[in-house]
């Protein structure tokens, strides 16, 4: 018989299907381990557990994947889902649960999985790759330097909205996802435009939009200065909600008005909150104006 007609039970797993599972099995892990007040979190029960065990399993699987076979929408969606699993995991396995993920020495550096044989920090997987070997905002080089054949893994063109879909240790909203190829366009709009609807203030009245640190640091990301940020990209990833005094407005006319535009303070999550926001939303920065 033709192979083409087996069926074949042990066959390798996708890279799309084991980074999916990944996602899928901390959301499960999310309701059996963290309380509803988000109070009080049984780390021995969870890394004790038959479903922690599965997802180390599965973790086993990513050294295996093909990612030379993998398009650019592949690689976007299996990199943000990637990342986002790697973070829960790194804070649930470090020895103490310190108050602030801030607070976990070089977390983002060191915190890393074996993919396809390469060894991805959470650093490499945000900086180096997803968004195409551009340099972390307090460094001038890039991530990968030219001889390093992690390159090839690097997104040709850089999405400014993976910065909505990146759990990374801070306050504010879009709801965890799980990514594939299928449903990333639609997932990362909706992501950045809740952000920028919660996380975007307009004042029409004084032309000014104060706006979360993300666009400060990434903002090569986004556009090339404040003012064609504020007058075109913020439109085009969102539509946020005006919180100037009378009627709220949701129009890219009211954008392209406003000539300032201010920062707010990055505030990072206590680590008992953190962890349960990290679980029931996807979190990007910031909170109080400066």
């Amino acid at each position: 018989m033709s192979s083409e007609y087996l069926n074949v039970l042990n066959r390798v797993s996708s890279a799309e299907e084991v980074a999916v599972s990944l996602q899928k099995l901390m959301n499960k892990l999310k309701g059996e381990y963290i309380t509803e007040a988000g109070q009080a979190i049984n780390y021995t029960a969870l890394r004790e557990s038959d479903l922690f065990q599965r997802y180390l399993l599965v973790t086993q699987q990513l050294r295996e994947v093909n990612l030379a076979s993998l398009s650019e929408e592949e690689n976007k969606a299996f990199f943000i889902n990637v990342y986002n699993a790697l973070t829960i995991h790194g804070i649930a396995a470090s020895d103490t649960i310190p108050q602030s993920v801030l607070e976990i020495d070089k977390f983002w550096e060191t915190t890393a999985y074996n993919v396809g044989g390469f060894n991805l920090s959470l650093d490499d997987i945000e900086h180096g790759i997803l968004r195409g070997n551009a340099p972390h905002p307090s460094r001038s080089q890039p991530q990968f330097d030219s001889k390093d054949p992690r390159l090839q893994f690097s997104l040709r063109n850089r999405d400014p909205r993976i910065h909505f879909a990146l759990v990374c240790g801070a306050k504010s909203c879009p709801a965890v996802s799980v990514y594939t190829t299928e449903n990333l366009e639609r997932a990362l709009s909706t992501a950045a435009e809740s952000f920028c609807q919660q996380e975007v203030q307009v004042d029409i009245s004084k032309k000014q939009v104060t706006m979360s640190k993300i666009f400060q640091w990434y903002m090569t990301d986004f556009a090339p200065s404040p003012k064609e940020l504020v007058s075109s990209r913020i439109s085009v990833v969102g539509s946020p909600m005006s919180s100037a005094p009378g009627p709220s407005k949701r129009t890219s006319t009211g954008l392209a008005s406003c000539q300032k535009s201010s920062f707010k303070n990055y505030q990072a999550w206590t680590m008992p909150r953190l962890l349960k926001v990290l679980f029931i939303r996807n979190i990007s920065y910031s909170t109080d104006a400066s």
